[in-house]
């Protein structure tokens, strides 16, 4: 029986463990986004983000409130964001051309406004909206180990229920 609740110490232990999500957008010529934990979590205020290009390190930047960082680029370029939030945990996020826009030979700067009218924005829109939901019903369909668990623990829990109710009508009986 002492094993059985050590382990179950331990287990309870590892499950205060947590990942790191990042969340990031380009607007322009800035990069804004935030890092956190997933159980909700933020970085830290002050927490340091190395900013990198072709592996080498152009500045530091720093979280602000909630986690939140921007930087702001000269011209674009595919960017690498590292944050080492201490016991492990690590933010790393990805920025490439395609993120500002660009394919490779385009500028950002541009002499003037784009026109569009109704159909081309409805299309450039649904261009960026159908992978978000592409990745909305892959993750709301995907079973995860909690699911699977929480589901055994409230079937057993149903039948630890009728065998106390079963055995207090056995009681009365005697």
């Amino acid at each position: 029986m002492r094993v059985i609740v050590a382990l179950l110490l331990l287990l309870g232990a590892m499950a205060h463990a947590h990942k790191v999500v990042t969340f990031y957008y380009v607007s322009g010529s800035t990069i804004e986004g935030q890092v956190g934990f997933s159980n909700g979590d933020t970085a830290p205020v002050g927490t340091d983000i190395d900013v990198l290009f072709k592996h080498e390190k152009i500045t530091t930047i720093q979280t602000g409130a909630d986690g939140l960082f921007s930087y702001s680029v000269d011209t674009p370029k595919p960017l690498s964001f590292y944050a080492d939030m201490g016991a492990g945990h690590v933010a790393q996020i990805e920025v490439t051309l395609a993120d500002f826009g660009l394919t490779g030979s385009e500028s950002l700067e541009r002499s003037e406004p784009i026109q569009m009218d109704a159909a081309q924005l409805e299309k450039a829109l649904i261009k960026h909206i159908v992978p978000l939901r592409k990745d909305i019903k892959a993750l709301s369909e995907k079973r995860r180990l909690m699911d699977i668990v929480g589901g055994l623990g409230f079937i057993l829990g149903l039948f630890g229920c009728l065998a106390w109710y079963r055995s207090r009508q056995g009681s009365y009986a005697r």
